[in-house]
């Protein structure tokens, strides 16, 4: 399987989003809203990670987005290409929920007087943050002075500011760098993340270096740039050699990192606590990094039969739409038949939540047939162009 793949989507990675989203819809739809009695403690325990599957996404955009840069570092006009093909990716769904948002809330402070009955859908649509910040993707930085998620409408948009500051980071990083020196500069910041979520923990007041920890970019970069890492080794001949031959070894370390997530997860020491914020997060970079390497390597294998499921690439190739929907439309559906926050407490919740799964995914697939995927082909009739100098040297 060729890594350097400019037009062509991946397959592999494209189930490796098919699992991230599945964490995340786990987490949201089932662990957290679903009462103790209905689920076995140790399902419970084992489903605890699940949250992590935002990580996950963290890694496999570096990956995605680190290689492109790197594979065009020479060209004329990387940053215009880059940025336009990013925004056409990110910037029209997202504004559009934001849009609707504000209408949502517009109808139901005009109609409320007159059918109280639309003050249900309130629930949870209140503003603790100002629709500027989730404009300008600032949202995770008051998240973190407020130790605030916001109204759940948006609450997973603080990942969404988390990337799109990375973006204005990554390319000058790659751009400035010699390509010898880049491995370094790379893994100096990857290590710097977890230095620098230690020093706030304990140099800010509880919980403030805790959440901080988990909301800002230059604590989470980890993450992102070891996926970014990962695109430049796989783009040397002799280290995929070298992990073809030692694909049992990833395996091996994969299994040891999860083993000692799942044991920090049991003993509480999950999202958002002091644990996870010193090492965790650098442990699950880790571990998603792991599973991407042997995903884009390996020719057979567990995993690669599990990311090359059809169903799972489908449900990744529109795992943008899933994301930026699902934890409102759960709300609204529970709004609208129980008058309550989305829980899981009986079968006709349940079987509500199930329905609110189904509209997610009905939405973005129809998202992106019939509005993302255009917009995105048009981003990518944008073309890099190689510097004329560099051409002539590489012929």
């Amino acid at each position: 399987m060729k890594i350097v793949e400019k037009e062509k989507r991946i397959t592999e990675l494209d189930g490796l989003r098919g699992i991230a989203i599945l964490q995340v819809l786990i987490w949201h739809y089932a662990v957290g809203p679903i009462s103790p009695q209905l689920m076995p403690p140790m399902l419970h325990k084992l489903l605890g990670l699940t949250w992590s599957g935002v990580d996950l996404f963290f890694v496999l955009s570096g990956f995605l987005l680190g290689g492109i840069l790197i594979d065009n570092k020479d060209s004329i006009n990387l940053f215009k290409v880059f940025y336009i093909r990013r925004c056409c990716r990110i910037l029209p769904l997202y504004f559009l929920w934001i849009l609707l948002f504000a209408v949502i809330v517009y109808i139901i402070k005009e109609v409320a007087y007159e059918y109280p009955y639309f003050l249900l859908f309130d629930l949870k649509l209140y503003h603790t943050i100002g629709l500027g910040h989730y404009i300008t993707f600032t949202q995770n930085f008051i998240m973190a002075l407020n130790h605030d998620w916001g109204n759940q409408w948006f609450g997973i948009t603080w990942s969404l500011a988390v990337e799109e500051q990375f973006y204005l980071a990554l390319p000058l990083i790659i751009f400035l760098t010699p390509r010898r020196g880049l491995p370094y500069i790379l893994l100096f910041f990857i290590l710097l993340a977890p230095a620098l979520r230690t020093f706030l923990f304990f140099q800010l007041p509880l919980p403030n270096g805790v959440f901080w920890g988990f909301f800002s970019m230059p604590c989470r970069c980890d993450s992102l740039l070891l996926g970014a890492l990962c695109a430049l080794l796989l783009r040397n001949i002799r280290f995929k050699q070298f992990i073809h031959r030692q694909i049992l070894t990833i395996y091996a370390i994969a299994g040891v990192l999860l083993t000692v997530l799942l044991v920090m997860d049991f003993k509480g020491e999950g999202v958002c606590t002091a644990q996870m914020t010193w090492y965790g997060y650098s442990l699950l970079a880790l571990f998603y990094s792991c599973l991407l390497i042997i995903a884009v390597s390996e020719k057979r294998g567990l995993l690669t039969a599990i990311v090359r499921n059809s169903w799972l690439g489908q449900l990744g190739i529109i795992s943008y739409g899933v994301y930026i929907f699902h934890q409102a439309i759960q709300i609204l559906v529970h709004a609208y038949f129980f008058h309550n926050e989305p829980e899981i407490t009986q079968l006709p919740t349940a079987f509500a939540t199930i329905f609110a799964l189904f509209l997610t995914i009905v939405l973005a697939w129809l998202s992106w047939q019939f509005f993302e995927k255009s917009i995105v082909q048009w981003g990518h009739n944008w073309k890099y162009k190689k510097n004329s100098l560099t051409h002539l040297q590489d012929t």
